[in-house]
């Protein structure tokens, strides 16, 4: 567990409560205390698992998926491109 007492406008420094010196993470890296730690959903998607999620423009990228908040995914995208919550709907197919 940890404190996060600063914010340099993309990552928080968290002071950890076991005294190991403080460090840099990102706010994907964050869950506040108490929220749900669920790893599985129903299907074969799951953290950890490697995917073509669903984009903002509908289109589908490689991406793993590494948190989930009970109804969304934080997708960390193959391209470097900032990570991004995906709804379980949007992964949905017809």
């Amino acid at each position: 567990m940890a404190t996060l007492v600063d914010f340099d406008a993309s990552r928080f420094l968290a002071s950890w409560q076991d005294g190991d010196t403080p460090s840099w993470v990102m706010a994907y890296q964050n869950r506040p205390e108490g929220a749900p730690r669920s790893q599985r959903v129903p299907g074969a998607l799951r953290v950890g698992a490697h995917v073509l999620a669903p984009w903002k423009t509908g289109a589908r990228y490689p991406a793993t998926l590494v948190d989930w908040d009970g109804t969304r995914f934080l997708a960390r995208w193959d391209d470097g491109d900032e990570p991004s919550w995906v709804d379980l709907a949007d992964f949905q197919t017809d």
